[in-house]
């Protein structure tokens, strides 16, 4: 099977769902990862999750992606999240995906927009889905806090 991401949430109370015996309008579905978990609502105001986004030596320009897929590793951000990385020195892009509404006109093609360079730490305060790109090739280890 092609490994790849993709990640949305689903309110059981306001959308429809293919499955006809399910119903629950107290529980979100989160797929991740080719992989299915619900959460109890409300989803928990202050604790924090972790992403482990990368690991390993990655060319310059190379997105960063977690060991065993085949794609970047996303960050989706819905209040704060801060980024962490190692070395410190490495210089690393982040980069957002343009956000985009479309109840009628046909689907656009999916871009991304450059949003700054760090070194060792940053905080994400937009909502969205963020990845991260190295700049200069090297050992990069990136970690995700995120504030559900």
């Amino acid at each position: 099977m092609y490994s790849c991401w993709s990640g949305y949430l689903m309110d059981y109370g306001t959308q429809a769902s293919n499955r006809a015996d399910m119903f629950y309008i107290d529980r979100v579905l989160i797929q991740w990862y080719l992989g299915f978990f619900e959460l109890k609502l409300p989803l928990p105001k202050n604790t924090p999750y972790i992403i482990r986004v990368g690991n390993g030596m990655y060319r310059s320009g190379e997105l960063i992606w977690e060991e065993g897929f085949d794609s970047f590793t996303p960050i989706l951000v819905f209040n704060k999240c801060y980024l962490i990385s190692r070395p410190r020195t490495a210089e690393l892009l982040l980069e957002r995906m343009t956000p985009y509404c479309s109840i009628i006109a046909p689907k656009p093609s999916i871009e991304w927009d450059k949003i700054a360079l760090f070194k060792g730490e940053y905080s994400i305060d937009v909502p969205g889905v963020y990845r991260v790109r190295a700049v200069k090739k090297g050992f990069v280890e990136v970690y995700a806090i995120c504030k559900p």
